[in-house]
Order: C-alpha cells, then sequence, then structure tokens
C-alpha cells in the first residue's frame, strides 16, 4: 500500500516568546541567506515548506523550526491539486538543500536511540554587552600575560627574538623625570628602523597568540575564560557547534579593524571601533551582535541549554 503523503505549512505564526525578529535571523543563519529573503515568510499567506512527505519527515519539519520559534502545520496531501506555484517551488528546493545539510550536521553532533532521536536545543538569551566587554578585556590581558610568558621564557632564551631592546627602553623610560624625556626616548627607539621592525614581529606574534586562544577554546568550549568567569557563551548561528573558523574569524576581523582604525585615525579610529562595539546594544533583531558577530553569524549569550 503505497504511503500517505503530507504537506508542511507555515502562516506567520510564531511561538510565545519569539519575536519576528529573532525567527528571521536565525532561519537566516541556518540556511545561509540574507535576512530579507525570509520577509516575505511572515506576510500572513500561506509559505509551503514542505510540498510532499511522509508524516515522519513532516514532523521533523514542524519540530526543526519549531525550535526556531515558527508554528509549522500539517496537513494531508490532495493528490489531485494543481501544481504549486513557481515561487514555492523555488522555496521548497532551498529548504530540501538546507535541510539535508542540517540533517547531516545533526547526525555527527547528536546520540540517536532505537526508536527515538534525542536533540540539544539551545535557546539563547543574549549576554549583556557590559559583561560582554567585561569578558573581552579580561582575555586580552590573559593573551598579553601568555604572550609575555612565551617570549621571556621561551623564544627569548632560544635565541629566535631579541628582548634586550624592549628592555632597554623600558629602562630609559624608567629614569626619565619629564614628559619630554620620556617622547624624546621613546622618538629615538622608534626612529630605529631595526627596532620598528622588532616592534612589529612583537605585534604579530601578539595577535597571533590572540586569534589561537580565541578560536580554540570559543570553538572547543564556546568560551573563554573570560566568559566562562562571566558565565556567557558564544554560539553559531549556521552550525550545532561554533566551527574554528569562525571562532578564529571573530578575532581577526576584531584585530584588523582596530589595525587599521588606530594606524589611519588614531584616537578618532578607536572611538569608531568602540561605538561598533556598542551599536549590538542597539541591535534592532534582539540578538545583540555586532559587527563581528554579524560577519561570523555568531552571537554571544548566557548558557541556557536543556536537553
Amino acid at each position: 500500500m503505497e504511503q500517505s503523503k503530507y504537506q508542511a505549512f507555515f502562516h506567520g505564526e510564531l511561538k510565545t516568546g519569539h519575536s519576528k525578529e529573532m525567527a528571521i535571523r536565525a532561519l537566516a543563519g541556518a540556511y545561509q541567506k540574507e535576512d530579507d529573503f525570509f520577509e516575505s515568510w511572515f506576510s500572513g499567506d500561506k509559505i509551503v515548506v514542505k510540498k510532499e512527505a511522509t508524516l515522519e519527515e513532516a514532523e521533523y519539519i514542524r519540530d526543526y523550526l519549531g525550535d526556531l520559534g515558527l508554528m509549522i502545520q500539517i496537513e494531508p496531501l490532495n493528490q489531485d491539486r494543481q501544481t504549486i506555484e513557481d515561487v514555492e517551488k523555488e522555496t521548497e528546493q532551498l529548504l530540501e538543500d538546507a535541510f539535508a545539510k542540517i540533517q547531516q550536521t545533526l547526525k555527527d553532533v547528536q546520540s540517536t536511540d532505537a526508536h527515538e532521536p534525542k536533540k540539544i536545543v539551545v535557546r539563547v538569551q543574549p549576554a549583556p554587552m557590559m559583561k560582554r566587554a567585561m569578558a573581552y578585556l579580561l582575555d586580552i590581558i590573559i593573551c598579553m600575560i601568555i604572550s609575555n610568558l612565551l617570549l621571556e621564557l621561551v623564544l627569548g632564551p632560544l635565541g629566535l627574538f631579541n628582548t634586550m631592546p624592549i628592555h632597554e627602553l623600558s629602562l630609559a623610560m624608567n629614569n626619565a623625570t619629564t614628559q619630554e624625556d620620556i617622547r624624546n626616548i621613546v622618538d629615538s627607539y622608534m626612529g630605529n628602523d631595526e627596532f620598528a621592525s622588532l616592534i612589529m614581529q612583537m605585534m604579530f606574534f601578539v595577535f597571533a597568540i590572540q586569534v589561537l586562544y580565541f578560536g580554540i577554546l570559543d570553538s572547543k568550549y564556546n568560551a573563554t575564560l573570560g566568559k566562562k568567569l562571566f558565565r556567557i557563551k558564544v554560539y553559531s548561528l549556521v552550525s550545532p557547534q561554533i566551527l574554528l573558523r569562525q571562532a578564529a574569524l571573530r578575532q581577526v576581523f576584531i584585530i584588523v579593524a582596530f589595525f587599521i582604525l588606530a594606524t589611519f585615525l588614531g584616537s578618532i579610529g578607536l572611538l569608531i571601533l568602540l561605538g561598533i562595539f556598542i551599536m549590538g546594544a542597539y541591535d534592532k533583531r534582539g540578538l545583540k551582535q555586532t559587527l563581528f558577530d554579524r560577519l561570523t553569524a555568531t552571537v554571544v549569550g548566557i548558557d541556557q541549554s536543556k536537553r
């Protein structure tokens, strides 16, 4: 006997506690599309999510999109109905491809049972910007300490990095008595091409330590030491676990922005960089994403995981 077919569709209704903006952002992150692509989903018209599916497939779609806040309805499929419009066909194809990728990813990270799959549902409450700022400041201090220890105890003794000019500059500045003396000392050292090259090498080393620190800890534990102290985590909007390249790119973008803005605009550039972070507090979609979060499809939130 031929198995009955069902249709899954959406009328723009959301579950309690979910906003349209957060639902659109979650959909855009899951399917790697622009937010505007999903605006039409909330017009109130019938959006066919799955044209033809078994009951089990339709229920899976309903449960998955339900976790994103969407209320999906299922109805038996009328085999004699007319062909759906071209727009619905394009939407269906997009969703089928996306669901295939999502199912494969879920198989890699979810445990399965003989009768019923066990899913891990993570609901994210965006973290306050002040907590994020304090955690980031603490992480930068930790990175500076790690970099200094490696330079002094490993690279220096091995002859891979000459720290002597840095110590000489520090000693000279400590012995200076006026601001004019300090300025003259710094100018004399920075005017030396060899010393300037040494400073650049040290900066790139420190930046590399930061990228490794944030990339490894955020991708493996969803949190750096600073985030753990303030009980916040970073989540991916395109996969169940944040990817190493996502976590590393977040810090790369911050470093590049800092380097460009500070180099070419000085103190004004640093204010612009600060403003980029503050903009996250006014994210209209409710996710409190900074520019760097949006570029890497991530969101920082308070851990509220439920199995």
